[in-house]
């Protein structure tokens, strides 16, 4: 168990991916910083989808690098991930995409 957290293309491709394990306590930071706790459950996301903005996920990424500079040394895919998606939706010039949490 864990959190499988992917970006979703708009024809239901896997863009990217991020992996937190179960026992990894940061996951429910994350969940918080992206305003979408009611993804987080528990030992894993709740294997639904969500669409997120660019906003979203830029406000996620100085939220955690403010708050979470310990996890964040010791799990930097999650920021990662999140610079990763902003690329992705600009190369889509998109500013909303779909994550799904698993």
């Amino acid at each position: 168990m864990g959190h499988d957290i992917s970006l979703i293309s708009e024809k239901g491709k896997e863009l990217d991916y991020l992996r937190m394990p179960i026992w990894f306590s940061f996951s429910s930071n994350f969940y918080r910083a992206l305003k979408l706790s009611d993804f987080n459950g528990g030992a894993s996301g709740i294997g639904k989808s969500s669409i997120v903005s660019s906003a979203q996920i830029k406000d996620a990424i100085r939220i955690l690098k403010m708050d979470e500079k310990d996890y964040l040394e010791r799990m930097p895919e999650a920021i990662n991930f999140l610079e990763r998606c902003l690329r992705h939706m600009k190369m889509k010039r998109l500013r909303k995409m779909k994550m799904r949490f698993d």
